[in-house]
């Protein structure tokens, strides 16, 4: 596997690790809520005469519910028994970070799909562009070449006269070459210049995705 394409699927294995953990926490956090705000129960008036037991009954919870309930020690009889705010603003900051960490590895892993999908684009682009030039010979190889380096030499003006002085050829020959390169789906546009020359260019989204040297080792594959 590419080195590159085993870094960012190991990358996504750990944020799907972190969702089912953030996933695991936030029914923690539910569980808790719902043993703060029970339903009211509705309870007739005791009967004096009645013997009522009591029974002490510890709920068994996590660790970590346990260690969220609230304590009596933080009901103020200068509030009349109302409870401080100190437990609910743990809780309220401790859900806080929670959804801001669940939205932080979505958009990370929002991130690292995009990335991927990027990857398996170029992976595309360079299969299409190898079975292309795969298909050419090498005379054609050789005038499609000569047409890549002149252009990034800054000639603007490369007509059938110019590629067949640099080569030694006939111009008869380049123009028989360059269709055969446009047949075979090569990406070479022709501008006619002062209604009798053309001029000819590679197409520019072939030179943003590969340079020369790419595309001959891309051949050679």
């Amino acid at each position: 596997m590419d080195p590159i394409k085993e870094a960012f699927q190991k990358i996504k294995e750990e944020m799907q690790a972190l969702r089912e953990e953030i996933e695991r926490l936030m029914i923690k956090v539910d569980e808790f809520e719902n043993i703060q705000h029970p339903a009211t129960p509705t309870h007739k008036p005791a009967d004096p005469l009645v013997k009522t037991d009591i029974q002490t009954h510890n709920p068994t919870l996590p660790q970590e519910i346990r260690g969220l309930r609230y304590d009596l020690n933080n009901i103020s009889t200068g509030n009349k028994g109302v409870p401080t705010d100190i437990s609910t603003n743990r809780q309220a900051d401790r859900q806080t970070d929670i959804l801001g960490g669940f939205n932080k590895g979505m958009e990370e892993n929002r991130s690292i799909e995009n990335i991927q999908e990027t990857l398996n684009t170029l992976d595309n682009l360079k299969k299409e562009i190898r079975l292309k030039f795969k298909r050419l010979t090498p005379q054609e190889m050789l005038v499609f070449s000569t047409i890549y380096t002149l252009e990034t030499k800054g000639i603007e003006e490369i007509t059938y006269k110019t590629i067949a002085s640099n080569l030694g050829l006939s111009e008869s020959s380049i123009r028989d070459y360059v269709i055969k390169l446009s047949v075979k789906g090569i990406p070479i546009t022709k501008q006619r210049l002062n209604n009798k020359q053309i001029a000819l260019k590679i197409d520019h989204s072939l030179q943003k995705i590969a340079s020369l040297s790419t595309i001959i080792k891309l051949r050679g594959l």
